[in-house]
């Protein structure tokens, strides 16, 4: 991970860092978002859970994830020519930039950045929790690791 990021970032300057330069094709754009928000945690989350209550709660959550994938789709051209107009990177910037409100930039990304804690504590307890099942190693000992490696690899 780490030369591979290493490798790729090399020139790419804020946009090529950020956006790909906006290059990005739409069926790679589409695996990038999933691999990014499906990971350990959530496979562990969603099966516990429909375990306990039954296999409508995964149902429920695949077909929600593929109606957000539809309106995000619907919406994606307005959100491209505002982004691309604006030099507008992420979410809150897109939200502050469409109401006009430092305000609303700070309040979305407040709210985005608690539920990435979040999720991101739960892709390392899900990614420790399995690896220590599998390895027999020390669950924190893997824990610290996976933190370590994707602080690493994102400051990369």
């Amino acid at each position: 991970m780490f030369v591979i990021s290493t490798v790729f970032s090399i020139g790419q300057g804020l946009d090529g860092f950020l956006v790909n330069s906006r290059r990005t094709k739409l069926g790679l754009l589409v695996l990038t978002i999933v691999s990014t928000n499906i990971g350990a945690g959530f496979f562990m989350s969603v099966a516990a859970e429909a375990y306990s209550t039954g296999i409508s709660f995964g149902l429920v959550i695949v077909f929600l994830a593929m109606i957000t994938c539809f309106v995000l789709a619907y919406f994606a051209p307005r959100i491209k020519t505002l982004a691309d107009s604006g030099n507008i990177y992420t979410l809150p910037e897109f939200l502050g930039h469409s109401y006009n409100s430092r305000h609303v930039l700070l309040t979305s990304a407040s709210i985005i950045l608690i539920g990435y804690f979040f999720v991101a504590a739960l892709q390392f307890v899900g990614i420790a929790a399995v690896s220590s099942v599998i390895s027999g190693l020390d669950f924190n000992r893997i824990l610290l690791l996976s933190g370590v490696v994707t602080i690493l690899y994102t400051a990369i």
